[in-house]
């Protein structure tokens, strides 16, 4: 996710800790959090996470949940997601020439 974000000229930090909030997967270009949630780590959890994105929302971060079978296989939708919550317009037919080996099968 980092390295496709970072391919389509975007500043992503990695595990970022946010006051009141805790570490957060990426930030990208310092105001949307990307939180990539895998299913067996993240199996009843949902109620901290909605919270957490709570208090993101009222420190003024967008935040972009996503499941980390997105990531393998619809890499370019959450690109452009990303890219068009940073305000950016996504390049005509976004396309990250980076995949997993799973996402080229």
């Amino acid at each position: 996710m980092r390295v496709a974000l970072r391919d389509v000229g975007l500043a992503v930090d990695v595990q970022v800790v946010i006051p009141g909030v805790g570490r957060v997967d990426l930030l990208v270009e310092g105001r949307v959090v990307v939180e990539v949630d895998g299913r067996r780590w993240h199996e009843g959890e949902q109620e901290r996470d909605y919270w957490r994105d709570l208090q993101l929302a009222r420190h003024g971060y967008i935040v972009v949940r996503v499941d980390y079978a997105h990531v393998v296989s619809r890499i370019d939708t959450v690109v452009e997601a990303v890219l068009r919550a940073t305000s950016r317009a996504a390049p005509a037919g976004v396309h990250v020439l980076r995949r997993s080996a799973a996402a080229q099968q």
